[in-house]
């Protein structure tokens, strides 16, 4: 068997190993978002969840940014029966 041409083996490419204390500029953002929406609402960041009030409107380009690119989930906060203190009437006389 004749052999038609000559392949030459392919030389491996050594991958470099990432720097894992390096950030990346979508982590600087990542990041920086988290200070913005700490001031406005409640943020468990390790869970990537974002607790609002309830009966707050998502209008705020931060928490909507999260929200989209960093697959973040939004939970309204509910009040509890339990916490409310209710306090007496006063009564006036004339």
């Amino acid at each position: 068997m004749k052999k038609l041409f000559e392949i030459p083996p392919i030389e491996m490419i050594k991958q470099q190993a990432l720097n894992p204390y390096k950030r990346s500029s979508s982590t600087n953002r990542r990041y920086k978002l988290h200070q913005k929406v700490k001031n406005i609402c409640q943020l468990n960041s390790k869970q990537r969840t974002i607790i609002i009030h309830y009966d707050y409107v998502i209008l705020n380009k931060y928490i909507i940014e999260l929200q989209d690119k960093f697959q973040y989930n939004i939970q309204a906060e509910m009040f509890d029966i339990n916490n409310i203190e209710v306090k007496e009437p006063i009564i006036v006389k004339n």
